[in-house]
């Protein structure tokens, strides 16, 4: 898998952004939330505006300088689509060259984003270029209440509302003389439900064996390999407290 060298743990830990990806941006400057949200809710009619308000006062500022509006829209309207049931939405859309562009919209959890690197791995697609966005949280670390910078209306006691998300776009192609099918898109889909479907259960143990899988089919995958062994030092440790 080609990666730029600094996407690192550590850089995607501290902030899970910039590893390459460079989208068509809506200007040099964000636009303002009011006028970003009354787009994205004229553009997405069928979206509920606490949703599209949620999705502007906790995105990453810097999403909404590199991705174009009417992109934001399409995120916006996978991030609709997620329920406590359904934690997760993937978009696939072939380009030129035999590429494809991947967007994973789903709720935050932990080793999530290896867990993605693994899968796609595992499905014979080396990334190209990525470009990673996550939600703020919606209370402080000291327990206050988010404060967006702009006046919002209180949001709805809408269950998985007030949950952090993830906005995941890559650029991938099929390893060399590979074909990325319409039946394996199908079951990357189902595959990448399954796994976040672990994640949200705390099943880190069966998440394990996707890395494992994953590892064994690209062994010299620096990104992998890292996330890997941090996953299982983490996960040892809570089996040992566990059985204390």
């Amino acid at each position: 898998m080609k990666l730029p060298a600094a996407a690192t743990w550590h850089s995607v830990k501290e902030n899970r952004r910039g590893f390459g990806y460079t989208a068509n941006t809506m200007s040099d400057r964000a636009p303002t939330a009011p006028n970003l949200t009354a787009t994205l809710t004229a553009l997405c009619r069928d979206v509920e505006e606490d949703i599209a308000r949620d999705f502007v006062s906790r995105m990453d500022p810097d999403y909404f300088i590199h991705v174009e509006i009417d992109r934001a829209a399409q995120h916006l309207r996978l991030i609709a689509a997620l329920t406590l049931d359904h934690p997760c939405e993937l978009s696939i859309r072939p380009q030129e060259g035999g590429r494809f562009q991947m967007t994973v919209v789903a709720y935050d959890y932990f080793s999530e984003f290896a867990t993605i690197c693994g899968l796609l791995s595992a499905f014979g697609l080396n990334i190209e270029e990525g470009r990673i966005y996550t939600f703020a949280e919606a209370t402080s670390s000291a327990g206050k209440p988010f404060t967006a910078p702009w006046p919002i209306r209180r949001l709805k006691d809408r269950p998985g509302l007030s949950r952090k998300k993830i906005v995941d776009v890559f650029l991938v192609h099929p390893v060399s003389g590979e074909h990325f099918t319409a039946r394996e898109q199908e079951a990357l889909r189902h595959a990448l439900a399954q796994m976040i479907q672990l994640l949200d259960a705390g099943k880190f143990e069966e998440a394990r064996q996707s890395y494992e899988k994953a590892l064994k089919l690209d062994p010299k995958n620096l990104l992998i390999r890292q996330n890997y062994d941090l996953f299982k030092e983490i996960n040892d440790r809570a089996k040992r407290r566990n059985t204390r």
